[in-house]
């Protein structure tokens, strides 16, 4: 990931695997955006500053956590709102808005 701010307690990272060989990293920035990379066994394909949330919220989320069935999790606005990650042959990572969860 390109242009993390210095280590903070507001500073979050989670991943997942995307399938036999493709990983996604995301950060949780301290103004509550997402950025991300993309990465395989050996290397970074490519660095996301933002991602696609479909309609659901795309910032302002104070945590974030994701299953290893890409699934994202993310508080926002005091609720627990879920994504489940797409992942297309072009290298686009999407999150789909399923809802609030609780």
């Amino acid at each position: 990931m390109k242009s993390l701010p210095a280590p903070s307690s507001h500073l979050q990272f989670t991943g997942t695997i995307l399938n036999d060989w493709f990983n996604v990293a995301l950060a949780l920035l301290p103004n509550g955006t997402i950025t991300g990379a993309l990465l395989n066994q050996t290397h970074l394909i490519t660095n996301y500053d933002t991602f696609d949330f479909g309609d659901g919220p795309s910032a302002d989320f104070t945590a974030i956590a994701m299953t290893l069935d890409g699934t994202l999790y993310a508080i926002f606005n005091d609720t627990v709102v879920e994504y489940d990650v797409m992942f297309f042959p072009d290298g686009t990572v999407h999150f789909n808005y399923t809802g609030v969860i609780f």
